[in-house]
């Protein structure tokens, strides 16, 4: 049972890396703050000053919620096996990441 939570666990750090990537790619309409109104919106007021991260962190554990959710349902025993797979998934989740996003963003803000 150990195991089991543990591989659920990791898969669930995999999903909430895929969502939150998925999301600061695509694009998708993000719930958004506005400080100076106290105000969630997921289209702010033109020139409106609006944060978007806790948007994508909304996204990012739906994923982790999703994933943990699905993997504590597959049995035991095939979880067992691909425990070192939800390792390899998580790292290269995070290289995909970090190389989209900089390219995304542009290389000038490293300089």
């Amino acid at each position: 049972m150990k195991q089991k939570a543990t591989a659920a666990l990791l898969w669930s750090v995999a999903g909430y890396l895929a969502c939150y990537l998925a999301a600061y790619l695509l694009g998708p309409p993000l719930l958004k703050y506005v400080p100076l109104d106290h105000a969630w919106t997921f289209v702010p007021a033109k020139g409106a000053i609006a944060m978007g991260y806790f948007g994508l962190l909304l996204y990012a554990l739906a994923g982790a919620v999703l994933t943990f959710a699905l993997a504590f349902m597959v049995p035991e025993r095939i979880l067992r096996n691909h425990l070192r797979h939800s390792v390899w998934t998580i790292s290269l989740l995070s290289c995909f990441g970090l190389a989209a996003a900089l390219l995304k963003e542009g290389l000038h803000w490293i300089f």
